[in-house]
């Protein structure tokens, strides 16, 4: 990361396998970061396509995320219904 990117504590995020998981909220408040960054204008284009490569990454593990959370409600949901009445 270079000195002109914005540092949120604990939260160090590269093109590579993240050492660990990072919450949904905390890759939000990056992408929000980046995008904020980005709209400045201020970034050399090296470091705006680090920033789109690195919000491009973002995106897909929020989704993934998404999808996890979205298919543990579905299996919720049927799983409720499935149950008779009379064993709720």
């Amino acid at each position: 990361m270079d000195n002109e990117q914005m540092q949120i504590p604990g939260l160090e995020i590269s093109g590579q396998e993240e050492q660990r998981e990072h919450s949904y909220e905390e890759d939000m408040k990056r992408l929000e970061i980046i995008a904020a960054e980005l709209e400045r204008g201020e970034l050399g284009l090296n470091d705006q396509l680090a920033r789109f490569e690195e919000a491009m990454a973002l995106v897909k593990r929020c989704q993934k995320e998404l999808d996890r959370v979205e298919e543990r409600l579905a299996k919720m949901e049927k799983d409720e219904t499935e149950t008779p009445l009379d064993d709720r």
